[in-house]
This record gives C-alpha cells, sequence and structure tokens, in this order.
C-alpha cells in the first residue's frame, strides 16, 4: 500500500480492520478487530515509459500488532507480493496477495486491490480473506487497508 520507488516505499504503515468468521472457538465468530502492520519492500522490478506511465512488481515482508494484545492478528508475520501502474503519479491497478503466519504456524491468506489513491502519500486498498489452515480453516471476512508512507 506513490510506491514503486515512490509508490511503494521502503518501510509503509497499514492500519486494518476485519470481520473473521473462524472455524474453531479461539477465534471469534465474527466482529471487528484492529491491527497495524509495518512492512519493509524486500524487492521491486520497474518499468518507466516517460514520467507519467511505469508498472511495478514488488514483494514486501513485515508484521503485525492487533490493538488489542493475544486479539485477531496480533504478532504476525506477514509476506505480500503484488504490482500495478503508476499513472501521472497515482497508483492505478494495483493487485497482490497477502500471508499471514502466527506463532503456532497457522496462516490465512489474503488477495487486495488498490481502491483509491487519490490523498497524497496514502493508498486505500480492500482486502479479501481467501482462506487459511489450523485454527483459520474455514476463515472469510475482509477489510480497507490505508498504506502510508513514512
Amino acid at each position: 500500500m506513490q510506491t514503486t520507488l515512490s509508490f511503494f516505499p521502503l518501510t509503509i504503515a497499514v492500519l486494518m480492520s476485519i470481520s473473521p468468521a473462524a472455524a474453531q472457538s479461539t477465534l471469534p465468530k465474527e466482529g471487528g478487530v484492529a491491527f497495524s502492520a509495518v512492512l519493509h519492500l524486500t524487492g521491486q522490478h520497474r518499468i518507466s515509459m516517460g514520467d507519467d506511465l511505469s508498472q511495478t512488481s514488488y514483494e514486501v515482508t513485515g508484521g503485525t500488532i492487533a490493538e488489542k494484545e493475544e486479539s485477531f492478528g496480533d504478532r504476525m508475520s506477514m509476506r505480500c507480493v503484488g504490482s500495478g501502474r503508476l499513472v501521472k503519479g497515482r497508483p492505478e491497478g494495483e493487485t497482490g496477495m497477502c500471508e499471514y503466519i502466527d506463532l503456532s504456524g497457522d496462516k490465512f491468506y489474503t488477495s487486495f486491490a488498490v481502491v483509491t489513491g487519490e490523498t497524497p502519500g496514502t493508498v486505500r486498498s480492500k482486502h479479501t480473506v481467501a482462506g487459511g489452515t489450523g485454527k483459520y480453516s474455514g476463515i472469510t471476512g475482509e477489510w480497507i487497508g490505508a498504506r502510508q508512507e513514512l
């Protein structure tokens, strides 16, 4: 979530909330939660066609901390891969997938797409939970995340 060197910064912060529905009783069956993530750009490929158009693919890794300790999204590692265009300084067509891993090794997966990037330095994206393993088996949900440059 001005990246691709200006549109995918080296470190970004993400604020998210999700409504999970989990298969096991250790997670709430539904409801909102909030967590933050700090990500680090680990790989990037970019092609520019002049100053107004570029296409980028990238990989980021990082970790999450929930607002409420030990709630959904607390102390997880994450890895995302994605790609998108930067058209006249604004993100367009950015999509990707993420993998979140908790301390026990259970995972859940999301896909995401940028839904807006009008505010300078902030990109909003919609994340959709695509499934999981272990306690996240059967999970569903979505959130809107706000990615900000630091």
